[in-house]
């Protein structure tokens, strides 16, 4: 693969976000950061059990959390990149 075959996005087409929180999109908004918040929490309730019981956690479980919990919180930041 070389670099002439890589993706990069159009700019003129626009933003690849669902850009700033309006009337018209703030239910979508409320809607996955419910999901990811329901998600984050079974899934630190889960790792607690697996250590409860002496068990190890798998690697997956902490890149799932980690990546969640990364999306979350960019869900719930207002600051915008310039």
């Amino acid at each position: 693969m070389s670099l002439d075959d890589a993706e990069v996005p159009d700019r003129r087409v626009g933003a690849e976000s669902l850009g700033p929180v309006t009337r018209q999109n703030r239910q979508l908004y409320l809607a996955i950061i419910v999901v990811l918040g329901g998600v984050l929490v079974i899934g630190v309730v889960g790792w607690l059990i697996l250590a409860a019981r002496g068990k190890p956690m798998p690697d997956g479980l902490g890149v799932i959390l980690g990546t969640v919990a990364g999306a979350l919180a960019a869900m719930v930041t207002d600051a915008a990149k310039k």
